[in-house]
């Protein structure tokens, strides 16, 4: 672009503020990738639903977005983003950041001191996992990342219970719930599917958000 061979490029977050002090203008557009975990829910100590929910509860999307993406980015609590078909703004903020909270799931769930858990990334330099792995640990989640052995596809071999993974929405909905949550769902590490009717999360103490 410089030398003026291009006209346009597609650039990551962390090169913007470059560019635009190289005089180029930046445009944003919205995109369905979106940054997920893997869950093996067979696999303790996945297997405990509030684990589960901790970990959601221990994450602050607000500051991934904003550290490990530069600001660019909108936090998620559910694989369709916002101006998809089947976006629900009632899922949004379903599991608030809350340190305390995600401690005394942990305690319900028999970890009252703490658990240890393997969290599997694509690659060893992924800032997302680096931060989530300081927001589990604040949590009481003691988290080691390891990078997954190249070659291996984790959607079949499920060697690794907790992965760092993307999504990309589907054009049909129901093909986007079944690639997560049907039992043969490629990310669906644990090849389980919750019942029709399912009970909702832990409720809040009064005065939590």
């Amino acid at each position: 672009m410089q030398s003026g061979q291009y006209d346009i490029a597609d650039i990551t977050a962390s090169q913007v503020a470059g560019v635009k002090a190289a005089g180029f203008p930046v445009e944003t557009t919205d995109v369905l990738p979106v940054r997920v975990l893997d869950v093996n829910n067979t696999v303790k100590p996945f297997d405990n639903p509030k684990v589960v929910e901790a970990i959601s509860t221990a994450i602050d999307r607000q500051a991934l977005v904003k550290t490990a993406n530069f600001g660019y980015g909108t936090p998620a609590w559910q694989p369709f983003p916002r101006g998809y078909v089947a976006y629900n703004a009632d899922l949004d903020n379903l599991y608030p950041h809350d340190v305390a909270m995600a401690k005394r799931l942990l305690a319900e769930a028999g970890y009252p001191d703490g658990v240890d858990v393997q969290l599997a990334l694509s690659k060893a330099d992924d800032p997302v996992g680096e931060l989530i792995q300081q927001q589990l640990n604040a949590a009481g989640i003691r988290t080691t990342l390891t990078v997954q052995t190249p070659g291996v596809n984790n959607y079949i071999t499920r060697r690794y219970p907790f992965v760092l993974d993307q999504f990309n929405a589907r054009q049909s909905p129901v093909q986007a719930l079944q690639v997560l949550f049907g039992p043969e769902g490629l990310m669906n590490l644990g090849k389980t599917t919750p019942p029709r009717s399912c009970p909702p999360p832990s409720p809040r103490p009064a005065g939590t958000r």
